[in-house]
């Protein structure tokens, strides 16, 4: 093989890595300090973040555990390079959300995520509940969060309150399989804040949906 043919092969091995696109699950409030309010409403939420530099359409997209599954994104929902968005179940309001946890971030709100369906994230979780995955329009898994309330996992206090989220050094498919790569939510690090009491927030859940600290 000759020099300008292994030039041509080493240029669109650069590209295929430069051109990356990965989105995962970066946050999880699966224990929140509020409860459902008088409508059964639960105010949990799921953030994913497009860890890659290329836009991904992720129309069609949805969560699943081994209880059920949620609603499809809709059509044309698409993550930039960097961008989170957060996911939070059907009865839940894009008005409500912000008024407890601000601006500056998509939402989708996903029918299915109460019985029959996902049902609910499982509060006492271990390794076969709560199996949590993303996962595209054919059925493959884009990504897992296989995440434990005990271990190598962050333990939340009882009553829950603060979402797990991923490390900076921890953006990746492969690296949030690991519980030691998650943290509990702390007010005023890695850009969590505690929530605005509201009609259906307690004012104590603490997390940082639509906002996640990449390394410097």
């Amino acid at each position: 093989m000759n020099t300008c043919k292994l030039w041509t092969i080493g240029a669109l091995l650069l590209l295929s890595r430069a051109a990356s696109a990965e989105v995962i699950i970066s946050e999880i409030m699966y224990d929140p300090a509020s409860k459902e309010d008088s409508r059964g409403v639960v105010v949990e939420w799921v953030e994913l973040y497009n860890a890659g530099d290329k836009p991904v359409s992720v129309e069609g997209w949805y969560l699943e555990d081994e209880d059920g599954k949620t609603n499809p994104l809709p059509k044309d929902a698409t993550l930039k390079p960097g961008q989170a968005v957060v996911l939070v179940p059907a009865g839940m309001t894009v008005e409500e959300f912000r008024k407890a946890w601000g601006e500056g971030f998509d939402i989708y709100i996903m029918g299915g995520w109460h019985r029959p369906g996902l049902g609910g994230l499982g509060n006492s979780a271990s390794a076969k509940n709560e199996q949590l995955s993303l996962r595209k329009p054919d059925g493959k898994v884009a990504d897992e969060a296989n995440y434990e309330s005990a271990g190598d996992w962050p333990e939340l206090k009882s009553g829950g309150g603060p979402s797990i989220v991923l490390k900076p050094d921890a953006l990746s498919s492969k690296a949030n399989d690991s519980g030691k790569s998650w943290v509990a939510a702390k007010e005023g690090e890695l850009g969590a804040i505690t929530c605005k009491q509201t009609e259906n927030f307690g004012g104590k859940d603490v997390g940082s949906p639509g906002k996640v600290a990449t390394k410097e």
